[in-house]
């Protein structure tokens, strides 16, 4: 379980719009998932951005993104503010990119994290 700070909360997007954003932002990554089914039974991690759209587009389904308490819609144009960077190792500038997520048809409980894999260079 992921948990949200007193600073963040979820707002709802569809997987249609994280499958955009990650294509028009960051075609060439990686990507892993931690802690989710749906993807998980259909997809090897690490995966490419394409992948993961093709199969974010497939599923169509809601998803909610843990966003700052600041935010109050989320789509693809504003999805960079849910984006969190985090040390690759503490004290290291390097950061990866992770998102904390839910389908819509689940509850905060079963979040799960989306992040930037930098195990091979891509």
């Amino acid at each position: 379980m992921i948990s949200t700070s007193s600073k963040s909360h979820y707002c709802p997007i569809s997987s249609l719009a994280l499958a955009n954003w990650l294509r028009r932002n960051h075609p060439d990554k990686l990507w892993s998932i931690d802690g989710e089914e749906k993807l998980s039974a259909h997809l090897d991690f690490p995966c490419s951005t394409e992948d993961l759209a093709t199969k974010l587009h497939a599923i169509n389904e809601r998803l909610q993104v843990q966003v700052p308490k600041s935010v109050d819609q989320l789509d693809d144009s504003t999805l960079d503010q849910a984006v969190q960077h985090f040390p690759v190792s503490p004290g290291e500038s390097d950061e990866f990119m992770s998102f904390s997520l839910y389908w819509a048809d689940q509850s905060p409980e079963d979040a799960w994290a989306l992040s930037e894999d930098l195990t091979e260079d891509s």
